[in-house]
């Protein structure tokens, strides 16, 4: 299993190369998974995810 961690500062781009890389896996017929810690009050990331891809919540972690 491979693990990628992507951090960076508020506009750096991390959700578009993830959502970017999510695309191309799925694509070439792969798998992947994504852990987000969205912790804002609107949880932008996980919305930009969820358009796109299925998305299984985990409450209390």
């Amino acid at each position: 299993m491979k693990v990628l961690s992507v951090i960076g500062v508020l506009g750096a781009g991390k959700s578009t190369a993830i959502l970017a890389a999510l695309e191309e896996i799925s694509r070439r017929g792969g798998r992947a998974g994504v852990v987000i810690n969205d912790t804002g009050e609107v949880q932008l990331e996980t919305e930009a995810v969820m358009e796109r891809f299925p998305v299984r919540s985990i409450g209390g972690g």
